[in-house]
């Protein structure tokens, strides 16, 4: 990475080659490509993309790769993640609804959030122990996509953890080489009435673990150099900040969003209009850019019924609304992102 840093400004990162770093014929081949075009070649393996690809998200880069060999020596896994600049689904990080009450007071602690504990990147599952009675609960571990090399990253385990009435870090997103999460719990240990909340990122090997803001958190999506969250301590509002913990900048004025979901360069999330409680809220669904601007609602299929969960998939936002009298009876419904084709 140090050479083609010193090189940067003499090379057109428009096209990248990638070969394997374990022999040398692949890597020959490539140079003598990348030469005619001026562009750079990355050694990558299955299990260390990380620095490649955290070079590609600091210097803002979505190339075109080429792989140099075989799958069995480049797999398309690899050039896929190399290609990806989110630090998880929408799909992953909406398992469940939001912990607020319904004045949007912020609890001293939320305890019904589950959502995002689980994190992909190439041939690695990040995930978060739940269970605070094991003795590795509410700590981050990684594992190999085949079921091995489980690792515990970090001892993270607050002394007073057996006493908590809970324990939530959530919203896992890992990205080039870092883990960013949200987290919060009461710890008397750190002091009288001391909660412990807000961002944090630690790398992939365990180390370097920062505190990147100080609030409580609802959602969180890692996109490229940036970082979307909803920020409880003022409402449940949209908030942006970069990966490094500088430039929080508020995205909207709009109070009590949840079900933050990122596509492309636009946010789609949705407000509260209704703080009667939890379970009987109505609910607007919104789309607006992720500077703030075209801020358009999008129209479901029902005026008296809340969304009670939301994913946006490409094209398509599936949802999950009440469908009956009985509090569990929900059904799953499928429209266009601009709410046509509701099905």
């Amino acid at each position: 990475m140090a050479v083609i840093s010193n090189f940067a400004k003499e090379l057109k990162l428009s096209t990248v080659y990638v070969a394997t770093g374990s022999n040398y014929p692949d890597a020959l081949a490539a140079s003598a490509l990348a030469a005619k075009t001026h562009s750079p070649v990355f050694l990558v393996n299955d299990t260390a993309v990380d620095k490649t690809k955290e070079y590609l998200l600091q210097n803002q880069i979505l190339p075109n790769i080429v792989a140099i060999g075989q799958t069995d020596v480049v797999s398309d896994g690899v050039v896929k993640e190399l290609l990806q600049n989110r630090g998880n689904t929408n799909g992953n990080l909406q398992l469940n609804k939001p912990g607020i009450d319904e004045n949007y007071t912020v609890l001293p602690y939320i305890t019904d959030i589950k959502r995002g504990n689980i994190a992909t990147q190439g041939v690695w599952d990040y995930f978060y122990l739940r269970d605070v009675s094991s003795q590795f609960g509410g700590q981050l571990f990684k594992i190999r996509t085949d079921g091995s090399q489980c690792t515990l990253l970090a001892v993270d385990r607050p002394a007073d953890l057996n006493t908590m009435p809970t324990m939530n870090k959530a919203n896992v997103n890992v990205l080039g080489e870092w883990i960013y999460y949200a987290e919060d719990y009461p710890s008397e240990a750190e002091g009288p009435g001391h909660t412990v909340k807000g961002i944090f990122k630690l790398k992939t090997d365990g180390t370097q673990k920062s505190q990147l803001s100080t609030n409580y958190i609802r959602d969180l999506i890692v996109q490229g150099n940036l970082i979307y969250f909803i920020n409880d301590s003022d409402h449940g509002r949209l908030y942006k900040m970069k990966t490094d913990g500088t430039g929080i900048t508020k995205i909207a004025d709009d109070t009590g969003c949840s079900s933050l979901n990122l596509q492309d360069d636009h946010i789609y999330y949705l407000r509260d209009i209704d703080p009667t409680g939890i379970k009987t809220r109505l609910n607007k669904l919104y789309r607006i850019n992720t500077d703030g601007t075209n801020k358009t609602e999008i129209p479901f299929r029902s005026t008296t019924e809340p969304i009670e969960i939301m994913i946006v998939d490409g094209n398509f936002i599936y949802y999950l609304m009440p469908s009956g009298t009985g509090p569990t009876t929900s059904s799953i419904y499928r429209m266009n992102t601009d709410g046509t084709n509701s099905l």
